[in-house]
């Protein structure tokens, strides 16, 4: 009796075993890396005014703090975060003079290696500078933003790159503003989320 005990026991903790190896969905079982880029994008109608600040923690739960501001070298943006630019600026692209102000931009980007199982965050903010010059005729300003998008470079386990993507953004753009009104526009725009998000990869 004692040993069937025993033998029942040490087949249950093998079953056991077996049903967790099998589970292809959990983060863990999956041998994939991936690399990470958070797309930081500052439209250069904006950054006389405003900068774009970027805290982010990295696989190992590191965190950092970027600043995207007027005279940085701008670096590229991929297609894949272009193009979730141009979905989130969507609205205003049914006119010429708006895409040419959309579309000048400076962008810095960062970049995370991210294992299956690892995850990342970030959040963008902006912050209005303290030195900015009020305009004295109409001005324009699109509201700065962070675009998450990866890429799988090893593993063979089924692709998730799509868990990084924040293809839900939206970009708010105020065009033809008025000297007047600058500085309580300005206000408004101090301190906004510009792009939060993160995820655990698969």
């Amino acid at each position: 009796m004692l040993a069937a005990i025993l033998l029942c026991g040490t087949m249950t903790t093998v079953f056991t075993a077996c049903g967790d190896d099998d589970d292809d969905d959990s983060p863990s079982s999956s041998s994939n890396t991936y690399e990470v880029t958070l797309s930081a994008v500052l439209p250069r109608c904006s950054a006389p005014y405003m900068q774009l600040k970027v805290d982010y923690s990295d696989a190992d739960g590191k965190s950092e703090t970027m600043y995207v501001k007027e005279g940085d070298q701008s670096q590229n943006i991929s297609e894949d975060a272009m193009d979730i630019y141009k979905n989130a600026t969507s609205a205003y692209r049914g006119k010429p003079d708006y895409v040419t102000i959309l579309d000048n931009i400076i962008v810095r980007n960062i970049t995370l290696r991210v294992p299956a199982g690892k995850s990342f965050s970030y959040k963008g903010t902006i912050v209005v500078r303290n030195d900015y010059a009020t305009p004295t005729s109409d001005v324009s300003v699109v509201q700065p933003c962070v675009i998450s998008t990866a890429k799988r470079i090893s593993g063979n386990s089924n692709d998730r790159s799509e868990l990084a993507s924040n293809g839900s953004l939206s970009v708010i753009a105020s065009f033809g503003i008025d000297a007047e009104s600058f500085a309580t526009i300005m206000n408004r725009w101090n301190g906004r989320d510009a792009g939060i998000g993160g995820a655990t990869m698969k």
